[in-house]
């Protein structure tokens, strides 16, 4: 038995990954899911058959900007440290007060 062609009609999912960042480089397309602005602002508009198409793009999109950020010592994976970043992405950094579990009117009370 064959496979039944692929129906036209079914959903396509987006493929938004919660990182919404966009490109340092400034091409407007974000480094989570590799649309562009202009796509993601669609997205909702879109046909299935357009978001197919736009879904098609991606990979090669993607692995365009993150080696083209590579190549600029850019780190362009998702959840890593942002590249203007000097702390590392620790958010904490230089922050006297980090790990210190007592509450701010504590030592009021001493």
């Amino acid at each position: 038995m064959r496979d039944a062609p692929p129906n036209d009609d079914r959903p396509v999912a987006s493929p938004c990954v919660s990182v919404c960042v966009l490109d340092p480089a400034g091409t407007g397309v974000c480094v989570g899911c590799g649309r562009t602005l202009d796509e993601v602002a669609a997205w909702s508009e879109l046909s299935n058959a357009q978001r197919r198409e736009v879904v098609a793009r991606l990979p090669a999109r993607l692995a365009a900007l993150r080696e083209r950020n590579r190549a600029r010592h850019w780190d362009a994976n998702p959840g890593d440290a942002n590249p203007g970043d000097m702390n590392g992405g620790d958010v904490n950094a230089g922050d006297d007060s980090a790990g210190d579990d007592r509450a701010p009117d504590d030592d009021a009370k001493r």
